[in-house]
């Protein structure tokens, strides 16, 4: 069975569990979420730049210049492809708050390696036994509504049963793992519920060859159901535009802080209860989520 049938089906058991129990996560992905969206939300309740793509890598360089910000190179990846924005000394104090974002050159394919290699370097995540047996315990509840049909619906039977049989092999090595310790490549199918998103989508950056972007891990369905839904009528941007920040653009922040893709009105105000709580708790950004569920339901008419 190709991997785009198994990676689905955990995708659609991530969305599930998001969905119905308070924006719950992974634990092995909760921690990343968390550190990047906390930071972001800051820069935007402190009214600082949010920057989010630079038409040139000068641009990016001067930015990071003028916020005392260290550019870097991540493990095993060319500074020409990505690079990593970290705090220093002389940053300021709102800087300070964690590690810095990963940006890529917009039209470089293996982008989703400069995320993993992040991730990686600052060992962003539960402890590993806890997490194989969190991922065992996820995979015995995947199984079960694949049983029941309450996931993947329109699959064949023999598809069925040939998905069963592979978690239940998922769920056997990382019940051994959670009590010896495994190798992480075991999570290998949960960690492909995770998208390194392009903040500002590829395509609407043809115009903008040289352009570099943030990139920023995003759950799986979040991602690609915005893509399918909002992003594909998204403008291309015009040459000399030298910059686009995330404040003014409150659906694209949705995106980046929502953890699944609403198909209801109910379903949205759940997310939206999940966004509000990440963002301006105290009252800071009411206007910006406001603005954001007006342009979410006028772009879905859901």
């Amino acid at each position: 069975m190709n991997s785009a049938k198994i990676n689905q089906a955990i995708v659609e058991l991530m969305r599930f569990v998001a969905s119905e129990r308070n924006g719950a996560l992974w634990s092995g992905h909760s921690g990343v979420y968390l550190l990047h969206r906390t930071i972001l939300a800051s820069w935007l309740e402190t009214h600082v730049r949010a920057p989010v793509m630079f038409e040139t890598f000068a641009g990016l360089e001067q930015f990071a210049q003028s916020e005392g910000l260290d550019i870097v190179n991540l493990p095993l990846v060319a500074r020409a492809d990505a690079v990593e924005l970290i705090s220093t000394p002389a940053t300021a104090q709102l800087y300070k708050a964690g590690i810095g974002f990963v940006w890529v050159r917009a039209n470089w394919k293996n982008y989703r390696t400069a995320m993993l290699a992040h991730i990686a370097k600052h060992s962003i995540g539960a402890s590993s036994l806890s997490r194989h047996d969190e991922a065992a315990n996820l995979f015995e509840e995947l199984r079960g509504k694949l049983k029941s049909g309450a996931l993947r619906q329109n699959i064949s039977r023999s598809d069925r049963t040939e998905l069963l049989y592979i978690f239940a092999k998922e769920i056997s090595a990382h019940r051994v793992a959670a009590t010896k310790g495994g190798d992480e490549l075991l999570f290998a199918r949960l960690n492909a519920t995770l998208d390194a998103d392009h903040v500002i989508n590829k395509s609407s950056l043809t115009k903008l060859p040289d352009s570099w972007v943030m990139l920023f891990p995003v759950p799986a369905d979040s991602n690609r159901g915005f893509g399918r839904h909002i992003e594909r009528s998204v403008p291309k941007a015009a040459v000399g535009i030298g910059q686009m920040d995330l404040a003014p653009k409150p659906l694209v922040a949705f995106k980046l802080f929502a953890n699944f893709m609403p198909k209801t009105r109910t379903e949205f105000a759940k997310a939206m209860k999940t966004v509000r709580k990440q963002m301006g708790p105290n009252g800071e950004l009411d206007q910006f989520l406001d603005d954001m569920e007006v342009e979410f339901l006028r772009a879905t008419r859901i």
